[in-house]
């Protein structure tokens, strides 16, 4: 049972400072999570996806040296989490119907440790590592879902857009850590010690049992009584009362789906939104994140180990994704992810440039142009982490009516999986067809694209209540009046 409902501790009456906290920590809690989800198998949603992510970079020299892994069974150990992050996705609607979303997200958790459980016995059994990182797919595509939806749900208008970035942050701080982790650690022969010590970053989502559910949770299930105890923990009623009153008339009012589809404005924002993702994933971040320390070892890393530079890419991603947390309030969404497109699509130039110059002269280039691999790349994962890449998973939170918001989240996520899963399995196999230098510039292509579109189609919703977004769809919810103090 949620404390909001057993404990008056909870309940915010006079201090916006603390609700401000409370919803900052229930981005956090959730985020962390949501990283731990990937790393481990990644891990947590954001920490944990973080790490999974950066776990089948870390350890792809052993599985080919060591464990004399083919190209076919790397590609399926370090693509079959997106297989179960699908899986989780497509399964998630269903599993909300009678379960809270905080219970959801906590459940997780022994999946996690089953998975992680599974890669840590593995030893050279390629089944039991792809096994271990389904699982644990399975659990971070569920958090991938929830974040969004929850902190839609929690954050007042001022503070909406900041906090969905978290999400992002978090996934930085998970491909930190197992990157640093994997530096610090000495072993050759074997991962478990590694993967023992990502398994750990899970462990921290039974701390979302302490957050209350969303107000619009409870008012879905006709409990007035502990959607106002919600409300009161996460806003400070006194200077927000008439926003709130509007988001219980949210859940009050429902409109058709099928009529809500035949909307022109809806069907733009759900284009919109599956646009970015979209963009996302093709402008090539996962599978040169997945890939970064192979990348490093074959094309040069200047007087650094393909070890340091990842570390210190690693670092560098929290950094801009932490700068996006500030700017985005003060440029929006529009400028930041037209910026972060241009930034990209240039490193992306300069990096095919660099491995063109390579393959014609290799003497020359690691006398004149040995640094520029990790600069590029660093510029590259700075760029997107300044703009597409927390944006694109925050856009999906508010930009929707309620009433369709988690069936556009469940198929962005999916389709964001799908095609990072196509992507990680034909990486290799497209850089022999046609050489890293043109699919540098493919990538570089898609970034410009996506760049244009984000300045035509991207709307911004700061500062606007879901009363607000929802009425810029023509969809008018009755006002129905609640008294927040009874």
């Amino acid at each position: 049972m949620s404390l909001v409902s057993s404990t008056s501790t909870w309940m915010c009456f006079d201090s916006s400072n603390q609700c401000k906290f409370n919803q900052h920590l229930s981005a956090l809690l959730s985020e962390y999570i949501n990283v731990i989800n990937f790393r481990q198998s990644v891990s947590l949603s954001g920490f944990a996806l973080g790490v999974t992510l950066a776990w089948n970079s870390s350890t792809s020299d052993t599985l080919r040296n060591v464990f004399n892994a083919s190209g076919i069974e790397m590609g399926l150990v370090g693509s079959i989490v997106n297989v179960g992050a699908c899986g989780g996705v497509l399964i998630l609607p269903c599993v909300l119907k009678s379960l809270s979303r905080t219970t959801v997200m906590v459940s997780t958790t022994p999946i996690y440790l089953v998975g992680w459980a599974f890669i840590c016995l593995a030893d050279r059994k390629m089944w039991c590592l792809g096994m271990g990182r389904l699982l644990c797919g399975f659990s971070s595509g569920i958090s991938c879902v929830l974040f969004p939806i929850l902190i839609g749900e929690i954050a007042g208008k001022k503070r909406r857009v900041k906090l969905l970035t978290y999400f992002q942050l978090l996934i930085n701080c998970g491909i930190f850590y197992a990157f640093l982790v994997r530096y610090l650690i000495d072993e050759d022969n074997t991962i478990w010690k590694y993967s023992l010590i990502s398994a750990i970053s899970c462990t921290p989502i039974v701390f979302v049992s302490i957050l209350p559910e969303s107000p619009l949770y409870y008012l879905m299930k006709n409990d007035e009584y502990n959607a106002k105890k919600s409300i009161k923990w996460y806003h400070d009623t006194e200077k927000n009362h008439e926003e709130l009153l509007n988001i219980i008339n949210l859940v009050k009012y429902q409109n058709s789906k099928i009529k809500m589809m035949k909307n022109f404005h809806v069907i733009s924002a759900i284009l919109t939104c599956h646009g970015v993702i979209i963009i996302q994933q093709l402008s090539g971040i996962n599978p040169l994140t997945f890939n970064a320390a192979i990348i490093f070892d074959n094309c040069g890393s200047g007087d650094l180990t393909s070890g340091q530079l990842t570390v210190i890419i690693a670092a560098i991603q929290i950094v801009s994704s932490l700068m996006c947390t500030v700017f985005i309030d003060r440029l929006g969404r529009r400028i930041l992810l037209t910026l972060s497109g241009i930034s990209m699509g240039i490193f992306l130039i300069l990096l095919g440039w660099y491995f063109s110059v390579r393959d014609n002269d290799p003497e020359f280039y690691e006398e004149i142009y040995g640094w520029m691999p990790p600069t590029w790349f660093a510029l590259f994962f700075a760029s997107f982490n300044l703009g597409l890449g927390p944006i694109s998973w925050s856009i999906l939170g508010d930009t929707l009516p309620n009433e369709i918001k988690t069936l556009n989240i469940v198929s962005a996520t999916f389709i964001s999986w799908f095609i990072s899963f196509i992507m990680t399995l034909i990486f290799g196999k497209i850089i022999v067809a046609i050489g890293i230098s043109y699919l540098m510039w493919i990538f570089a292509g898609v970034s410009f694209i996506g760049a244009i579109f984000f300045a035509i189609f991207i709307r911004e919703t700061d500062d606007k209540s879901l009363i607000d977004i929802q009425n810029n769809f023509q969809l008018n919810p009755l006002e129905i009046g609640i008294d927040l103090n009874s």
